[in-house]
């Protein structure tokens, strides 16, 4: 079977730069009778404690903000299809075994960023923080503003033009992991330290293959436009936010980013 997603976008992306992903879900059965299942599909998956550590495989632990559930860590991944095809499998084999979401599963995108200076890192996560609230609209309620303890606004001075200004005022990436002081942001910087990754924690839980693959090329095309860019402010006029995802995502991503909007608000 073919995907139905290529890696191919109209942004320019590192053709080296890895990706990883984490899906919180929930299930009755053991965290082996899910890694069997898994192997059985063709994913190399073991089933694991709790723990930070990079594998090369799959696999499944504990996760102490799901009760009753499961996190399914991936390995570093290659931006390609054939990496999009792996995670289809992931999902259509968790949907068969009956797996559920709810409000206290989030989707964790990792994207590799040891290539990258720290001013690109800075005017990384300074551009994600002036659309933080533009994202916030293509995801449910408890992923928006300041309703979930365990993802925190990036807007941190309570004033979009004051948090850009604090934040690429940083000069490096310990300064900016001053101004966040935890992990628990919807962009984690902390994982540069721990995983030299950029930790997209906004999106809610889900085992769509569409949003998650989505969600991986959007993150990633911020990392690579934020990375890119000579500067990050925000200005006083309304920006044309159409116009700025279709720059950034290219065509397909932008609709899709405006359709999910669309059917949320």
């Amino acid at each position: 079977m073919t995907s139905q997603f290529t890696a191919a976008e109209t942004f320019t992306a590192s053709a080296d730069r890895t990706f990883g992903v984490e899906i919180e879900f929930k299930s009755g059965l053991s965290q082996r009778d899910i890694a069997d299942k898994l192997c059985e599909a063709g994913v190399d998956c073991e089933a694991e404690r709790y723990n930070h550590q990079t594998s090369s495989h799959w696999k499944i632990i504990t996760d102490a903000s799901v009760i009753g559930g499961w996190e399914l860590v991936s390995p570093p991944m290659s931006f390609d299809d054939s990496s999009f095809r792996q995670i289809e499998i992931v999902c259509q084999t968790l949907t068969a075994l009956g797996a559920r979401i709810d409000k206290q599963c989030g989707l964790h995108v990792h994207h590799d960023a040891r290539d990258l200076s720290d001013r690109q890192i800075v005017k990384t996560v300074a551009l994600y923080a002036k659309h933080e609230a533009y994202f916030d609209e293509m995801l449910p309620q408890s992923r928006r503003g300041a309703n979930n303890g365990l993802l925190k606004s990036l807007n941190v001075r309570g004033d979009l033009k004051s948090t850009v200004k604090t934040i690429t005022a940083c000069k490096t990436r310990e300064e900016l992991k001053a101004v966040y002081s935890d992990r628990y942001y919807k962009l984690n910087v902390h994982s540069l330290f721990r995983h030299g990754t950029l930790e997209f924690r906004h999106h809610s839980g889900t085992i769509e293959a569409t949003k998650i693959i989505n969600w991986i090329k959007i993150t990633r095309a911020m990392v690579e436009r934020g990375a890119n860019a000579k500067s990050v402010t925000v200005r006083n006029d309304t920006p044309n936010v159409d116009r700025f995802f279709r720059l950034t995502f290219g065509k397909e991503l932008a609709t899709y980013a405006r359709t999910r909007r669309a059917q949320l608000n």
